[in-house]
């Protein structure tokens, strides 16, 4: 071998194993590590628009929960408006009823007595009687009536032997609450307040 060609073989030898090592290597597994960089990469934005969307909806979901109770609240308020509109409404009819009833007591009216056992007074309408109930009905109270109240056509020779009969008693009152309640549309309420007088209410 001529020393040119000697000089020659280092050289060739260098130049196969750098073909060698061209050879061996392998693009696919930088591949690889690029993909498995980029994938951390897009599951971390993911993730976080994931988040970001999570948070718009609790936001949202609250402001909404804050609406339907503002909605329910609102409800209520107008509910309860209502019903105070119409307890007023049914005080002011009722009370424009009391009105009309007051200046209208002869209509439905009858005979009665005030009487004991010892006096026997002559017959009253119950006319004034009614329009004096009326009145108090109308600043919300009621009114006493005697005991002492029968009708005319009750035997007065029997009260003054026997006393004043409740019968005759109960007769009146179950008039006088009829008189008043074609009066003012409903029928009122009556109490026995002691042995010589009830209320009327």
């Amino acid at each position: 071998m001529t020393l040119s060609a000697a000089a020659k073989e280092p050289v060739k030898a260098t130049s196969m194993d750098v073909d060698e090592q061209k050879l061996s290597y392998n693009p696919e597994s930088e591949l690889n590590v690029v993909s498995y960089d980029k994938s951390e990469s897009v599951n971390e934005s993911f993730e976080s628009k994931l988040e970001t969307v999570n948070q718009v909806v609790n936001t949202l979901s609250k402001s909404f929960d804050v609406r339907i109770e503002e909605v329910n609240k609102n409800q209520d308020d107008i509910k309860n408006l209502l019903v105070k509109q119409n307890s007023l409404m049914e005080k002011h009819n009722t009370y424009i009823r009391m009105q009309w009833a007051h200046g209208h007591c002869e209509m439905g009216s009858f005979q009665f007595k005030e009487c004991n056992d010892y006096h026997n007074h002559n017959p009253m309408n119950s006319t004034k009687l009614a329009r004096e109930a009326i009145g108090w009905f109308m600043i919300g109270k009621g009114m006493l009536i005697s005991r002492k109240f029968v009708m005319v056509d009750f035997d007065s020779y029997a009260r003054k032997k026997e006393g004043v009969s409740e019968t005759g008693r109960s007769e009146f009152r179950h008039n006088f609450k009829g008189h008043l309640r074609k009066l003012i549309g409903k029928e009122p309420r009556v109490e026995k307040i002691s042995n010589e007088s009830f209320s009327i209410w």
